[in-house]
């Protein structure tokens, strides 16, 4: 099946929502910088579409030098502060050492700044600035709210739909950047961040490596990659929960690299019992796709033990799993402030 036609199928179950005359000039504006040591962190406005202009975390290493630097997209898990955790920005210390080790857990756009890559870290609908209650720091309560909103705005489009749509305009700006290579970017994301990285990935081919971890069910069918005439049969039909079967989205982003990793004890997403076999069948769909047979599958998988959760080991597995795709020299320290373009 082409994938225009998988992806169209998939998309259906977010609503029809903007299409690309809905598309302005993004007009991103550096609002503040802070020196961060090893690297710096803008926050920028840009535009998303005529009615909406958001902000987000640019992370920039210091001592980049001349030379282009890949780009990672880091959409952020679900908490009320959003793009603020990806990027370790808290008002208050932690408050012992479980929760210190928590906010390690979420602050992987910091860590690969540190590493040497160009990051981003937006607030998703409903998340961090964009939460419409501002005297209300209930998640539930804002995103109702926020979903609410929207769909006055764009009747029947969902949230998950607003939010890929939010992603890709944040690439449209960023790899007009000089020091941004628009043939090297990447997304990353944990939780509610993995979902979004694995749709953006399926969604847009600037996107050429994917970590997702925890990101939401498998719901793996064996008869829909066995099958053509099942997966259409599937896709034809008005399932409203395709769009949230990851095991297709990842024959739309094949055979581009993804890396997927899932906890055997994650009780946030419990998933069907043979996403084993799952995981077997993709990386065999993979290997068909794939240019050069004789090399091992660009997907590889990641299955642990360590919950909704994404570790210390599991995030350097991820890094480095990066440093190859994409072919970076992971870098440390700090330098030189860079300069500054908005």
């Amino acid at each position: 099946m082409p994938r225009e036609q998988l992806l169209a199928a998939l998309q259906r179950g977010w609503g029809k929502g903007l299409t690309a005359t809905d598309m302005v000039d993004a007009r991103p504006e550096t609002l503040s910088q802070e020196d961060m040591g090893d690297h710096l962190r803008r926050r920028i406005a840009y535009n998303v579409d005529k009615d909406e202009r958001i902000t987000g975390y640019l992370l920039l290493p210091k001592n980049r030098g001349a030379e282009k630097h890949p780009l990672i997209m880091c959409p952020h898990p679900t908490h009320r502060t959003g793009k603020d955790m990806v990027v370790g920005k808290y008002d208050t210390p932690p408050k012992d050492k479980t929760e210190e080790y928590k906010r390690s857990c979420r602050c992987y756009g910091a860590e690969l700044a540190r590493r040497g890559y160009i990051c981003f870290a937006p607030d998703t609908l409903g998340f961090g600035e964009r939460g419409p209650l501002t005297n209300d720091d209930s998640v539930q309560r804002n995103m109702a709210a926020a979903h609410k909103a929207l769909a006055n705005r764009v009747p029947g489009w969902s949230s998950h739909g607003k939010a890929i749509w939010d992603l890709r305009r944040a690439i449209d700006f960023l790899v007009q950047m000089p020091e941004v290579d628009p043939d090297r970017v990447a997304t990353i994301g944990h939780s509610l961040g993995g979902w979004y990285s694995l749709w953006l990935a399926g969604a847009d081919t600037r996107i050429k490596a994917a970590v997702v971890n925890a990101g939401g069910n498998l719901a793996f069918r064996k008869e829909l990659y066995e099958s053509s005439e099942a997966l259409e049969a599937y896709l034809s039909g008005k399932s409203q929960q395709m769009h949230v079967n990851a095991s297709l989205w990842v024959m739309a982003i094949a055979p581009r690299p993804l890396l997927y990793m899932k906890a055997l004890n994650d009780l946030d997403n419990p998933d069907y019992p043979n996403y084993i076999d799952g995981f077997r069948h993709m990386s065999h769909f993979y290997q068909q796709l794939a240019p050069d047979k004789t090399k091992a599958s660009p997907f590889a998988v990641y299955v642990h033990n360590q919950g909704h959760s994404f570790d210390m080991d599991a995030r350097q597995l991820a890094y480095h799993w990066l440093d190859i795709q994409l072919k970076h020299a992971p870098t440390t320290g700090a330098g030189s402030s860079a300069s500054q373009r908005w």
